[in-house]
């Protein structure tokens, strides 16, 4: 996956951005929001993982929103510190967006961990 002048490269999505840093990290945020996989990583209590599948992006970021992000918790409101709701996760944030978009950003990692790996498979049974 690449960044070709502003446009997301994602098949079937139209995002576009200005052109610049600025455009580019627009893209780079937008990707990491909304392109973070089809298959959930999120990891259970039991050493699994949530392994929800969608059809869509749409629909995994739905899911992912209210499955998991909704519990985010302020971890000490007088100095506004948000815990990073991914579990596991020690980071600390200073507003819930940032903590969310974390959580987020593991997900991606382990979905292209995935992809990478399966494409590794495809190779060697191939080769």
């Amino acid at each position: 996956m690449h960044i070709l002048g502003g446009r997301c490269d994602e098949p079937g999505c139209t995002f576009t951005t200005g052109n610049g840093a600025l455009g580019l990290k627009g893209l780079s945020e937008h990707r990491s929001h909304r392109h973070i996989g089809r298959i959930c990583f999120w990891p259970t209590a039991d050493g699994g993982r949530c392994d929800f599948t969608a059809g869509s992006d749409e629909e995994f970021c739905e899911h992912f929103k209210t499955a998991h992000l909704d519990r985010a918790e302020e971890t000490a409101p007088n100095k506004k510190n948000w815990q990073c709701p991914w579990p596991g996760c020690p980071k600390g944030f200073k507003t819930k967006q940032s903590a969310e978009r974390h959580a987020r950003q593991s997900q991606r990692t382990a979905w292209l961990d995935y992809q990478q790996k399966k494409r590794e498979e495809e190779q060697k049974k191939q080769g």
